[in-house]
């Protein structure tokens, strides 16, 4: 049944099968289920021609369901993605099932990141085309970027503290060890106690200012 290719048989509830198969409750459901499920359903035959498309796939390429069947797989396709799905189409015809990443293109040009999980349909040996279950990636792709976004900010405010702290460090306390340096040396040399006092302030005055720049240094670190 088709809709075990897409939901497979351990999500069939046991009493909502009231005794038939797994494959009996696939063929009864298929139609509701997979219009019903929160991710796209694409079915193609053995050339890659879309033969079903769930309203899920529909809104998501914004697209009628009626035309996409008829339809190659490829034109749904982000060019750049071609070779991608190619690639995916000949896994298919040797019966391998895979998931990978790609972009769905709209008619209006936009593009859509999606996942894609693809398994072959019939016997091996007997490729009758493939189900994929595509799955909408846009939420994720814009928490990514707003990760990365928030990320930047944080490398920028980093980057804006550090070269503050270098200027702080550089461009105030070289002119005050020299001012300092220079109060030490007339303080030393003058004679009269009114002219030493003063520069004794200004060493004080230096010394104040020198320790608040170490706060505000040990503060940013």
């Amino acid at each position: 049944a088709l809709v075990n290719h897409v939901v497979g048989e351990n999500l069939w509830i046991p009493p909502l099968m009231g005794g038939s198969t797994v494959a009996e409750v696939g063929d009864a459901f298929d139609g509701d289920v997979l219009e019903r499920l929160h991710v796209g359903v694409w079915i193609v035959d053995r050339d890659g021609v879309s033969t079903f498309a769930n309203r899920y796939l529909s809104d998501l390429l914004k697209v009628p369901a009626e035309e996409i069947v008829g339809r190659p797989l490829i034109e749904f396709w982000h060019p750049a993605d071609h070779a991608t799905i190619l690639d995916a189409v000949r896994r298919r015809r040797e019966g391998q099932s895979d998931d990978y990443d790609a972009r769905l293109r709209r008619r209006d040009g936009t593009s859509i990141h999606v996942r894609v999980q693809a398994s072959p349909i019939g016997a091996p040996g007997d490729f009758g085309g493939a189900v994929a279950v595509i799955t909408d990636l846009s939420d994720l792709m814009a928490a990514a970027d707003a990760r990365d976004q928030a990320l930047r900010i944080a490398e920028t405010a980093s980057l804006t503290k550090t070269r503050f702290l270098s200027w702080v460090s550089h461009e105030l306390r070289t002119p005050l060890n020299t001012i300092s340096g220079f109060a030490q040396l007339l303080e030393g040399s003058l004679e009269q106690a009114s002219q030493r006092e003063m520069a004794t302030s200004i060493l004080l005055a230096c010394a104040h200012v020198n320790s608040l720049v170490q706060d505000l240094l040990d503060y940013s670190k």
